[in-house]
């Protein structure tokens, strides 16, 4: 597929995506080059960038982007696969021209969005879709498999090279997985939602939310209208301007977060998109009546009386 000139139609698109998906599969299982799957994040203070709860797989179809972690850059070419670990801190550079496919799966939904940029342009999202189908609890727990095999291949599988092996043929499975999710998808797909602005707003802040670059105004030009007429139409939908449902769906999932062992407030906070700690903690009292630290303290005084019962 040439993403030099990509097709106008969403349906020809997705099809188009489709393809790639399915061709590239069994190169990733033969080609352990084809793929890149960073170690775990080690703990400690947390660096510049960005975080997700869940694994998230990038599929490069045309282009390079650079991802920049703790442990160094990894560049990733055309024709190959990334996984990035949860609660990796890591931040992406594409080239000046690139075409690459975001996936993540949680809860048994699977969100993924397409990204470019031509020469000179500004990164554009030009389809972004939530799949609830069979297929995306599959895919998810392959993308989770591979993650633990990787930080833990000396107990899981035996042998450096087997591991190797083990993973590509699991990413490979779970490329399989996701063309078989947005075939399904596809075929019961309904044009009229693809050009109501109110249900693309919603596909693309579930799928964004964690990003803190996502503001009101990148909304509404993904979703071609303006910000002023985006917000109006929310606050007809949803009885939230633009930016209050962005911050309402943000301080939802950082809630999800800090209800799960483990997770810090500075960790959520940064997961649900919010670059400033201190801005989350005022939002989150504004919402709640009390500092977002007390969520994670109640979750864990419930999990240890039930423990001991």
């Amino acid at each position: 597929m040439d993403f030099s000139d990509l097709p106008a139609d969403p349906s020809q698109l997705r099809r188009a995506v489709l393809k790639e998906i399915v061709g590239l599969a069994g190169l990733v299982m033969a080609d352990p080059q084809r793929w890149h799957l960073p170690g775990p994040p080690a703990r400690g203070p947390l660096p510049v960038g960005h975080l997700h709860p869940v694994p998230e797989l990038f599929v490069q179809f045309a282009g390079a982007t650079t991802l920049v972690a703790p442990g160094g850059a990894l560049p990733l070419a055309a024709g190959q696969v990334l996984v990035v670990p949860p609660r990796l801190v890591h931040q992406e550079f594409p080239a000046a021209s690139f075409a690459n496919l975001i996936v993540k799966c949680d809860e048994h939904r699977c969100r993924y969005h397409l990204r470019y940029r031509r020469s000179g342009g500004e990164p554009c999202i030009t389809v972004s879709d939530e799949l609830h189908v069979p297929e995306v609890a599959a895919l998810g727990g392959h993308l989770d498999q591979a993650c633990h095999w990787r930080g833990n291949s000396d107990a899981s599988v035996p042998g450096q090279e087997s591991c190797k092996q083990a993973i590509g043929a699991l990413l490979g499975v779970a490329l399989l997985d996701l063309a078989t999710a947005c075939g399904r998808a596809l075929a019961g797909s309904d044009p009229e939602q693809a050009d109501d602005p109110v249900a693309r707003c919603r596909a693309i802040v579930s799928a964004h939310a964690g990003d803190p670059d996502l503001s009101p105004s990148g909304i509404a030009k993904h979703c071609g209208c303006t910000t002023d007429h985006l917000t109006r139409q929310m606050r007809a939908a949803e009885g939230l301007g633009l930016a209050a449902y962005l911050r309402r769906e943000r301080l939802r999932l950082a809630a999800r977060l800090l209800g799960r062992p483990g997770w810090s407030v500075a960790e959520a906070a940064r997961a649900a998109g919010f670059r400033d700690p201190g801005y989350f903690s005022r939002c989150w009292r504004l919402a709640h009546g009390k500092p977002p630290g007390a969520m994670g303290e109640m979750q864990a005084a419930t999990r240890s009386t039930a423990v001991k019962r």
